[in-house]
């Protein structure tokens, strides 16, 4: 699966672009079931403090889900796109990550600055206007943290929602360039999560479920926290793992 150099250049610039899903509809249904078969024990499971939950949810879906991050063509499409033969997964999850109440639900974020990264994430569920859809600056991640941080903040202060109160710690306000992600699980949209992104309101009922992973060149503290989830789940299991694998998933 080769990336044109069209979409290098969007990916570059903008940050993001879209692919058909690079898994058929067995799969995703097979995705869809285990989620729904697991989901209880996952929420009842008493996990470790600062044990990253939501990776520790894909992690327990086991084999289908590992083969799909180690599927050749698209590591070869994350080795393309960040120029390297050395990547490795540095963070992942399933599940519906936010409530069902109309509420601001994700603020204004950064995921690993200055790390080189890419992720691809498909939606169980389908995320249109309703249903929170990501919200995305593209581009974003070109400039500099304080920069696009100072930025949102007067965008968030100009509201007028806080006149009487200090300066917000999260951000939510809407940003002129910003995009909204409607993603059908038809499509896996290929992005950079260096680029602030956020979630806007869910007011549909119902669940918002989508599935990611991401390849990095490099290691940093998202690194440690996979690693640390991946000999939780696995146990002793990942022990016999072959190296491939091993090296991919940064535990070898």
């Amino acid at each position: 699966m080769q990336v044109s150099s069209v979409h290098l250049k969007q990916f570059h610039r903008q940050g993001f672009f879209f692919i058909p899903r690079p898994f058929d509809q067995v799969q995703l249904e097979n995705i869809d079931r285990l989620q729904v078969d697991n989901h209880e024990r996952w929420r009842t499971t008493d996990w470790p403090l600062g044990l990253n939950r939501l990776a520790c949810q894909f992690l327990m879906l086991g084999e289908p889900l590992l083969k799909l991050v180690e599927k050749p063509e698209i590591v070869a499409m994350a080795q393309q796109i960040l120029e390297s033969d050395q990547v490795h997964v540095n963070a992942c999850g399933i599940g519906d990550s936010i409530s069902n109440r109309s509420q601001p639900q994700v603020p204004w974020h950064s995921d690993g600055v200055n790390c080189r990264q890419v992720s691809f994430r498909t939606a169980l569920d389908r995320h249109d206007q309703p249903n929170a859809p990501l919200r995305f600056l593209p581009g974003s991640d070109c400039r500099s943290h304080e920069e696009v941080q100072l930025e949102l903040m007067q965008f968030e202060l100009a509201t007028g929602r806080h006149d009487k109160a200090p300066a917000p710690k999260q951000l939510y306000a809407k940003h002129p360039d910003e995009i909204e992600v409607i993603l059908d699980p038809r499509w896996t949209l290929v992005w950079s999560p260096s680029c602030w992104h956020a979630t806007g309101v869910k007011t549909s009922v119902g669940q918002r479920r989508a599935i990611g992973w991401n390849y990095s060149t490099d290691r940093d503290q998202k690194h440690d926290k996979i690693v640390r989830a991946v000999k939780h789940v696995f146990n002793d299991q990942w022990h016999h793992w072959t190296q491939e694998r091993k090296k991919l998933w940064a535990v070898g």
